[in-house]
């Protein structure tokens, strides 16, 4: 309609003076409504108030666009290298929420130990680099070899020195005396021969030269013999029939795949958490590459471990930055590329707009995570994901800001702009794209920075940290995009304003009167009839804004189909549907292996603990606070009847696996009464020349000073009272 020329010579005069007065208002100094487009007094207050904030955002980054450019690069720059000098720390307790009963079950157990004692296990898994059985003598050697190495070669820093594990292990020193009993009896039977009277290599007890020693927390993958329906077969343990009734046979052991070895250690509050780290990784280093076997590979299961394998997990996705901003750079050029070919606005600059369209959310991501470490917060993994999130939010406020652009600079480019100059057409351009983008972009903002905020009070820590950097990074976002982004707006908008008025300015002058308004053209025709040279010049070079313009108005045609709509309204129905079912049937999980690459020795590590330890048993550790005097004949009663109820749980392995040391002990006194007496105790009377009555406090410490018993230290705590 704007090429239409006016029928008469008094229409004309009507129609040039509504169109002077609709530049007037929104030419680049409004008379009657101050810079900028005016707004009816009709406007709510939060409209006025996005027109002021917006109108500021505005006069700030025309004005002062190439300072915040340097400003934010140089923050960027100082934030970011905080980054990788700061240390990846992780845990797996990081994925359990605080207020989660095995976070409270944990911290009671602590209050076992001594004021100030740390508790700390590691693990060693044996198995054959054959896969076949570990029921050997040569691969036995191994692990026995594997277990010194761990117990006296790696040391750790301590106040007193250092130490190796047999040196600060305290009270579980010899936990894993009995695989070594155990390995001592097959030496034993090879050369006496299983008939042996002394010697019973079972499961899931065996006896070597009257020594008694528990097998099932060592062993694993176990087939044993047992007798079914008269006859002997060779069967998995956890097919085996009930081994808390029937006595299973001797030497009843044919195979078993996999080796633990326990090293449980209760270490001084004085030595810090950086030495046993030091200490574990040394250890995991060493069975990583110099140990030299080729009959056994040992694998080790610690804390340290655990995290650098988790760390190393997270930092794979780095590379996935620089191919993902690769992607959306490309998607957002070709993006802006055909939307200035359908406006006529094609140039350069959209490819500058598309390159700081996606590294504004990096650099709001830079300097988020930074402040972040600057403030001592923890650095873990799961923030590797933040810029991801950051950059696909980020790059929408983008292209909402450069649509608006290209639309309000398409309607610009048919009015009468000789009364303007470049810097006010800037202003003006401007203030009407924030204006007009910048509540979207503010709700998008606000709207996920909310939502990582309510998240932020996940009790996981993890996701708790994960909710807070989203939230900052996506605040730190939303400031960058109007100043840096905008600023740049700014910078490559003027350029493309004054080319605009280079090219108008190469028209002729067109003076209009009054009298003679039918012979000249009308000024905005005459800029409209520019544009259209321009666009009929690039339509004849290539053709892409016809082919632009028809999927356009395609797409148009079928959004106004009801057909069509009523396909989308249908799809949307089942699209919904399918959502809510799916989301109500989800079950939430974290498998462990999970947060492992595939490489990781840990992925072998839990297939064996899939295949061999899980289709035994599971642990469960029972601490029992204020037992009193449990050799009170009602107080027992009660520590035997709670027992009882844990060993006829549905699931139970039964009283077979139940590790006690009373049970021990008792057996122990009544296998050896006469180790227990005052004469083998060394406790005498000297006045009366008389032994002493031996309490059974003394004679449980008796017990224990035996090797192969020293490791029930472990599992008591007494009174300062010896009785």
């Amino acid at each position: 309609s704007f090429r239409k020329f006016p029928r008469s010579r008094k229409e004309g005069k009507r129609e040039t003076y509504s169109r002077r007065e609709h530049n007037t208002n929104h030419g680049g100094m409004n008379e009657k409504h101050g810079k900028g487009r005016g707004h009816c007094n009709g406007d709510t207050w939060f409209i006025r108030f996005l027109a002021w904030f917006f109108g500021g955002c505005a006069d700030l980054v025309v004005n002062h666009a190439w300072k915040l450019m340097i400003i934010s690069t140089i923050l960027t720059i100082i934030c970011t290298i905080k980054i990788p000098l700061t240390k990846l720390t992780n845990d797996i307790s990081d994925f359990t929420p605080l207020d989660a009963p095995s976070y409270a079950e944990w911290r009671r157990s602590q209050n076992f130990f001594q004021e100030g004692i740390q508790a700390n296990t590691i693990y060693a898994f044996v198995t054959a680099k054959d896969g076949g059985s570990m029921y050997t003598i040569p691969k036995m050697t191994e692990a026995i070899r594997a277990m010194d190495t761990i117990s006296s070669k790696f040391k750790m820093e301590t106040p007193t020195g250092k130490l190796a594990f047999e040196e600060f292990c305290r009270a579980f020193c010899l936990i894993n005396e009995p695989l070594r009993t155990f390995y001592s009896g097959m030496r034993m039977g090879e050369t006496m021969g299983d008939n042996e009277t002394d010697l019973d290599l079972g499961y899931p007890d065996s006896h070597v030269m009257g020594i008694k020693s528990h097998m099932d927390p060592y062993l694993f993958g176990v087939k044993i013999a047992a007798k079914r329906n008269g006859k002997t077969e060779v069967i998995p343990t956890y097919d085996a029939p009930d081994l808390n009734t029937e006595k299973p046979l001797k030497n009843n052991i044919r195979e078993f795949k996999l080796v633990v070895l326990n090293f449980k250690s209760e270490l001084d509050p004085s030595i810090s958490k950086s030495s046993i780290e030091k200490w574990e990784k040394g250890m995991v280093k060493y069975f990583q590459h110099s140990f030299n076997s080729s009959l056994v590979d040992v694998t080790i299961f610690a804390e340290s471990f655990i995290t650098a394998e988790v760390v190393r997990a997270g930092l794979t996705l780095l590379p996935f930055l620089v191919i993902g901003f690769i992607i959306m750079f490309t998607f957002s050029a070709v993006s802006f590329a055909i939307s200035g070919m359908a406006l006529n606005q094609l140039g350069c600059n959209k490819m500058w707009l598309a390159f700081y369209g996606c590294a504004t959310p990096f650099m709001s991501c830079g300097v988020g995570l930074g402040m972040m470490f600057f403030l001592g917060v923890r650095f873990g993994t799961i923030l590797c994901v933040t810029p991801f999130l950051i950059l696909a939010i980020g790059v929408d406020d983008a292209f909402l800001m450069v649509n608006g652009w290209q639309q309000i600079t398409a309607a610009r480019r048919r009015e009468d702009l000789r009364s303007a100059t470049v810097e006010s057409e800037l202003y003006h351009r401007t203030r009407e794209m924030l204006i007009e983008t910048g509540p979207s972009v503010s709700i998008t903002s606000i709207t996920n920075c909310a939502a990582f905020a309510i998240s932020a009070y996940s009790s996981a820590p993890e996701i708790m940290l994960f909710s807070i950097g989203n939230a900052v990074c996506v605040a730190i976002g939303f400031v960058f995009q109007l100043t840096v982004f905008g600023s740049l707006m700014v910078i490559l908008g003027r350029r493309e304003i004054q080319d605009e008025f280079n090219a108008r300015s190469d028209v002729p002058a067109i003076t209009q009167s009054e009298t003679d308004c039918e012979k000249q053209p009308n000024p905005l025709d005459l800029a409209a009839r520019i544009d259209s040279i321009k666009f009929e010049n690039r339509k004849k070079k290539n053709g892409l804004t016809t082919i632009a313009h028809k999927i356009l108005r395609t797409y148009c045609e079928m959004l106004n189909n009801k057909l069509f709509l009523g396909g989308v309204m249908v799809f949307m129905v089942a699209y919904l549907t399918l959502s809510v079912i799916g989301t109500m049937r989800i079950k939430p999980s974290l498998r462990p292996e999970k947060l492992f690459l595939s490489d990781s020795p840990f992925a072998k590590l839990f297939a064996a603990r899939q295949e061999y330890i899980l289709p035994s048993y599971g642990v469960l550790w029972i601490y029992v606070f204020n037992p009193g005097n449990i050799w009170e004949p009602k107080r027992r009663a009660l520590v035997d009847n709670m027992i009882y109820d844990f060993e006829s749980l549905p699931n139970s392995v039964g009283n077979y696996s139940t590790k006690l040391w009373l049970r021990d002990f008792e057996e122990f006194a009544q296998a050896n009464p006469d180790l227990l007496t005052s004469d083998m105790l060394d406790d005498y009377d000297d006045d009366s020349g008389k032994s002493k009555t031996v309490s059974k406090y003394q004679q449980l410490q008796g017990f224990m000073g035996w090797p192969e018993n020293s490791y029930w230290r472990g599992f008591l705590q007494f009174e300062p009272q010896e009785n």
